[in-house]
């Protein structure tokens, strides 16, 4: 695997796990709220991030200067709950590309769950099956795009367990015991 892949692979996996950890807590925030955490509280410090380096000072945008980040798109996140975002640029070493974590908070896991299908590869094929023969069904993703099937082993949030490269773009998934075990 070729160590950009990696990088890219890490840097996607933490920024989905530090976005749905902040937006989908339970419980609701009043709109309009202004979050109390400081973005050294929500972003991943250097423990959290083995081996990477935070390369920028962490800045936080709310309702008021969302558009000075997100010029464009601020009025869709206000529509849905925005209440705040914090980010921060790392680095896995120096010469290597760097990624950039944001971490939403948004008013409910409803609207935080909207942004996600909104903002969300429309070309996915969800499917939910026994992926671990544990007698539960928990859920897959098959990206097209890349011919990838992202797998969860378990029903809570988090990076997929398991990802294989496998099958045609034009491929349905579909779940199944197809080998009667």
């Amino acid at each position: 695997m070729k160590p950009f892949n990696r990088l890219r692979r890490v840097a996607v996996a933490l920024m989905l796990g530090a976005w749905f950890l902040v937006a989908c807590q339970p419980g609701e925030v009043e709109r309009g709220a202004t979050a109390s955490e400081s973005a050294d509280a929500v972003l991943p410090g250097a423990v959290a991030l083995a081996g990477w380096e935070m390369v920028s000072q962490p800045e936080n945008f709310g309702p008021e200067n969302l558009w000075d980040y997100i010029n464009g798109q601020a009025e869709f996140y206000l529509n849905y709950g925005f209440l705040r975002v914090d980010t921060a640029e790392y680095r896995a070493e120096s010469g290597t590309p760097s990624v950039v974590v944001e971490v939403y908070q948004m008013a409910s896991s409803e609207e935080a769950f909207g942004i996600y299908a909104a903002e969300r590869n429309p070309d996915d094929r969800f499917v939910a099956g026994d992926w671990n023969s544990d007698g539960r069904d928990t859920p897959a993703v098959f990206r097209p795009g890349n011919v990838t099937h992202y797998f969860r082993f378990t029903n809570t949030q988090g990076p997929a367990d398991a990802q294989y490269i496998w099958g045609e773009s034009t491929w349905l998934p579909v779940a199944g015991n197809f080998t009667h075990d």
